[in-house]
C-alpha cells in the first residue's frame, strides 16, 4: 500500500509553488500515484487558470485510470472560473482520492467527496491535515465570510 503522508507531503511542496499567484483562491498540489509509481502531478498556478487536479491528469505519463489522488484541499464541486474537479476525478476513473483537508467553502463542503463516494471511488480525509490548512491559513478565515469564485 502506497505511503499517504509521503506522497502528501509532496503535494503540499507542490501546492507552495502556487504561492500568491493564486490569491484568493487556495494554494493546491496533487500527485496521481499508481502502482507506488507518480504518474502525474500538479498545483494551482495561477487564479482562474486549471486547478492542481486538472494539471496533475494533463500531466498524466500513463492512464489514471485505477491511481489514486492526493490532493491537499477537498477537490471543488462547483463551476466558478473552472469546471468541479471532483468531475474530472470520476471521469478519469480514479480508485482511491486522499484528501489533506477539507473545505470550508459552503458551495464545496462535502458535495464532491459525496459524489466521489457515489461513483465508487474510496475517499480518505484529513491526512496530514494541519500542514495542508497550514498552507491557506488566510483562506480558511476569508472563505468562512464569502466563498471564493475560483
Amino acid at each position: 500500500m502506497e505511503n499517504d503522508e509521503h506522497f502528501m507531503n509532496l503535494a503540499i511542496l507542490l501546492a507552495r509553488k502556487g504561492g500568491g499567484n493564486v490569491n484568493p483562491n487556495p494554494q493546491v498540489g496533487a500527485i496521481i500515484v499508481n502502482d507506488g509509481q507518480i504518474i502525474g502531478q500538479g498545483y494551482h498556478e495561477k487564479y482562474g487558470e486549471a486547478h492542481a487536479e486538472i494539471n496533475a491528469f494533463k500531466s498524466c505519463i500513463e492512464s489514471p485510470e485505477g491511481s489514486t489522488i492526493y490532493v491537499t484541499l477537498e477537490p471543488c464541486a462547483h463551476q466558478g472560473k473552472q469546471p468541479p474537479c471532483f468531475e474530472a476525478i470520476i471521469k478519469n476513473k480514479v480508485k482511491r482520492v486522499v484528501i489533506g483537508s477539507l473545505d470550508p467553502n459552503p458551495l464545496v463542503a462535502g458535495k464532491g467527496i459525496e459524489a466521489m463516494k457515489k461513483a465508487g471511488i474510496d475517499v480518505s480525509l484529513k491526512v496530514l491535515e494541519k500542514e495542508c490548512k497550514d498552507l491557506n491559513k488566510i483562506f480558511f478565515i476569508t472563505s468562512l465570510k464569502e466563498p471564493p469564485t475560483s
